[in-house]
């Protein structure tokens, strides 16, 4: 589907845009892990085929009290 196509095109341009061993996640990410993750603001980025600019954020970590929750199996790549 487009959503799923726009989410791994963000992911890409995302990817190009940060440094080696850096990882950059988009808001709508950042707001579905912020609980669970060390972050800060990356800032907004102009992303190459994607029509808004995209408020970004470094992802540094784990905070040591995330619990780890193995993916269904049907969620799990093949």
């Amino acid at each position: 589907s487009d959503l799923i196509g726009n989410a791994v095109n963000l992911a890409a341009r995302l990817s190009d845009n940060a440094q080696d061993g850096e990882i950059l996640i988009s808001r709508r990410t950042w707001a579905e892990v912020e609980q669970l993750v060390i972050s800060r603001p990356a800032g907004t980025m102009a992303l190459k085929g994607i029509a808004q600019p995209v408020e970004a954020f470094h992802l540094d970590g784990l905070k040591e009290q995330s619990p780890v929750v193995p993916l269904p199996a049907s969620q799990r790549p093949s």
